[in-house]
């Protein structure tokens, strides 16, 4: 359901990203004499600057064969593959497309030359050739033959250490990724995590309001900005200087098995106001039209809002079809009761990039397909920039400045549009390997043990909110949506049998949801959630039910205990509330004295009393507290039943080491994080032995679990196992399109 790996270019070569471009040069015909773009289409171009041998199974021809490229219809060619033609058989391979659809040639050099070849049909006069005719396999190829004419990309004139603070919105995020790479050398990894963006509204925030020059972004690269942004750069005198750099669109996506292909502005409106509610209104089958929404405040509901309604209230949708996140709403789409009914909306780098499926398809608008010509001229109708954004008080030599000129720039337009954005000029260049070549797919285990999960919290990881279930291999088993798992801030390990307390939110307001036990071996609940509050211990799962009396004001509380199956142990009122908490103190020590209690020769082993005794209490509730016992300068850690976890040793300076608490993993997993004037260290102890220390980079977050740790570091978050190998990527869900 969800996309875990994120290549730091969005997953593709730049050549496929570009394979619904326009044709000709790429805005022109083949044959056009325009240099406003890097090359004309039917001028000699210099060679490639590449004649490594290839091994290729796919035949590539020379100057004067039957077809220099045979299988460009069906096969995406490699720069590679394309790497032993010279500039005149890139010429001619390039519009070698164009003449295997008919297309005349008023080039009198290309017209002799193809009319040699016995397929060669003429029919299509230059100006009739249509837009839309190449297949998006030929679209590819035609990307990457233009882009090799061109010649290379030149990258920013700056140095590694030159390189800004960058900042913007989370659809831009490979724009920068790809601007670390070309300055610093970075390769992918570093360079998604090198960069941070704090999505739309907060970088403009970022760049109005930094206290200082070291505090703030040098530069944001960020779709327009929000009313009240807009508002508060007029209270300050307009210090900023928006440059469009590109252009994206609201875009409509329909499943296949809809026949209609194209809606008018009129009918989306209708639809969305809800005066158009069956297909066979425009034209279509009698079927009822699902339409989806985003929440209010989301960045496509803004363009909605925007670009369609103008103004125009929309119509409350049911619950079930105010989708939060992006993916989740062209699976919706994609996926729904599979009748061709549904209608959801998205921007088109998201929806073309990021997140493609065969069973959607683009809806035309007023007869105009999204594609980056029609965004890029504007007949596609929903149309919106992107800025390259710093102060007017930047100096004119300083790295932000020098990179906010390059970005429209012929090689700025290039990169921008060979990462599959709509530049605003129709620009290629060869691209460098680097930013070309697919980052490798994540291939480590985890040692997860025979039915144990990994779970992840919706929000955290998609910003969705639901529960997701991982099995060793990082595949995503299951995803039970609109429910939040107590307990769950981000990651942990799980037993299968084990039930989750979860609570359903189900699209109701915060105190309306309740709270039921559900099982993953099932996949369904085992205990209704139609509970305020579940409490988990020795003695089993503590039901809280409620009743509100609105003559007195208060609260009736009714209890029931019942075992991971869901049977009913007991019930009552406070009675049984009371049982269940004595039943759990019975089952653990409740305090430091208690522990000392119960485990006096753990004292006498260590000389200590009561007094050196120490709970440390983790952030689960699913997780008992750590005993700790202090001997001298060393910390004895063990379970409230007295199993021995780990030793650690303070040095005897409080001021130079500050540790924060210790956590019981399980599987004889324990870990303690540390402190220090030089940062923070996590130490991992497996059967009582130091078996692993992390050490975070700074601005580095770990999250350890007993088979995992994941790094949090830029808009990402790493899942590693213990011998350090990358197991799945993600983009945060806080980093989500906003």
């Amino acid at each position: 359901m969800k996309k875990y790996w994120i290549n730091s270019l969005c997953l593709v070569s730049a050549a496929v990203l570009l394979a619904s471009c326009s044709p000709g040069k790429t805005d022109s015909p083949p044959d056009s004499s325009s240099r406003e773009t890097a090359v004309s289409q039917e001028e000699t171009s210099p060679a490639a600057s590449s004649t490594e041998e290839t091994e290729s199974s796919w035949p590539v021809g020379k100057k004067g064969d039957l077809w220099i490229l045979p299988d460009s219809d069906t096969h995406v060619y490699t720069r590679n593959e394309l790497s032993t033609l010279t500039g005149e058989e890139l010429r001619l391979a390039r519009n070698e497309l164009y003449a295997r659809h008919g297309r005349i040639f008023t080039s009198p050099e290309l017209s002799s030359y193809f009319s040699e070849k016995e397929w060669y049909k003429p029919s299509i006069q230059p100006e009739d050739f249509p837009d839309g005719l190449f297949s998006e396999t030929e679209a590819a190829n035609l990307a990457t033959l233009q882009a090799m004419e061109a010649g290379p990309l030149s990258p920013p004139p700056l140095s590694a250490d030159q390189f800004p603070r960058l900042d913007g919105s989370t659809a831009t995020l490979p724009i920068s990724q790809a601007l670390c790479q070309l300055i610093t050398g970075a390769d992918p990894l570093k360079a998604d995590t090198a960069v941070v963006h704090t999505k739309t509204s907060s970088a403009y925030w970022n760049l109005l309001y930094a206290q200082s020059p070291e505090d703030g972004p040098d530069l944001v690269i960020a779709y327009e900005p929000s009313p009240d942004v807009k508002e508060a750069m007029a209270r300050q005198g307009d210090p900023l200087i928006l440059k469009p750099i590109g252009r994206d669109a609201l875009v409509f996506m329909a499943n296949q098995s809809n026949p209609l292909s194209s809606l008018t502005e009129e009918q989306l409106v209708d639809i969305y106001t809800g005066a158009l509610t069956n297909w066979s209104q425009a034209g279509g089958k009698d079927l009822a039209v699902t339409a989806f929404q985003r929440p209010a405040g989301s960045g496509s509901q803004s363009l909605m809002e925007k670009l369609v309604m103008d103004g125009r209230p929309m119509a409350d949708a049911p619950k079930e079809y105010v989708i939060s996140e992006m993916g989740e709403l062209l699976e919706s789409v994609a996926a729904y009761d599979n009748t061709g009914g549904a209608l959801g909306y998205s921007v088109y780098y998201y929806a073309r990039n990021m997140y493609r499926k065969p069973e959607l398809k683009f809806m035309a608008v007023n007869g105009v397909s999204p594609s980056p010509k029609t965004i890029r001229d504007g007949s596609y109708p929903y149309v919106n920039d992107f800025y390259a954004v710093i102060r007017k008080d930047e100096p004119a030599d300083s790295p932000a400045r020098i990179l906010f000129d390059w970005l429209t720039s012929d090689d700025g337009q290039a990169l921008i549009n060979g990462l599959g954005y709509v530049g605003e000029r129709a620009v290629s260049r060869l691209l460098p390997d680097a930013l070309t070549e697919e980052a490798p797919v994540p291939s480590g285990v985890l040692d997860l043990p025979e039915g144990t999960v990994l779970l992840a919290d919706g929000e955290y990881l998609y910003g969705e909110s639901g529960t997701a279930v991982f099995d060793s291999r990082m595949k995503e088993i299951a995803f039970i949506p609109r429910t939040s798992c107590q307990g769950l801030n981000s990651f942990m390990e799980w037993d299968l049998t084990t039930p989750l307390i979860l609570t359903d939110l189900g699209g109701q307001e915060e105190s309306e949801s309740r709270t039921g036990l559900y099982s993953l071996a099932k996949m369904d609940w085992i205990v209704p959630p139609d509970y305020l509050y579940i409490a988990s211990g020795s003695p089993g799962y503590l039901l809280t039910s409620g009743e509100f009396a609105p003559d007195s004001g208060l609260w009736t509380y009714s209890y029931s205990c019942v075992d991971r199956d869901g049977r009913v142990q007991f019930s009552g009122k406070e009675e049984a509330y009371d049982r269940y908490q004595q039943m759990k103190d019975q089952a653990r020590p409740s305090s430091p004295e208690e522990f000392a209690a119960r485990h006096p020769e753990l004292l006498e082993r260590y000389g200590a009393s009561a007094d050196d005794v120490r709970f440390y209490y983790p952030l689960s509730p699913y997780q008992d507290p750590l005993a700790c016992i202090r001997e001298d300068t060393v910390d004895h850690y063990y379970s409230l039943s007295g199993k021995f976890l780990m030793d650690f040793d303070t040095g005897g300076s409080s001021e130079e080491f500050h540790y924060y608490y210790g956590e019981d993993l399980g599987d004889g997993t324990a870990f303690l994080q540390e402190t220090s004037l030089n940062g923070s260290r996590y130490c991992l102890y497996r059967n009582g032995s130091l078996e692993k220390t992390i050490q975070p980079d700074a601005g580095q977050q770990i999250i350890p679990g007993a088979h995992f740790y994941a790094s949090v570091s830029g808009n990402y978050v790493d899942i590693f196992n213990y011998r350090d190998e990358l197991c799945a990527r993600f983009l945060l869900g806080s980093s989500r399109l906003d």
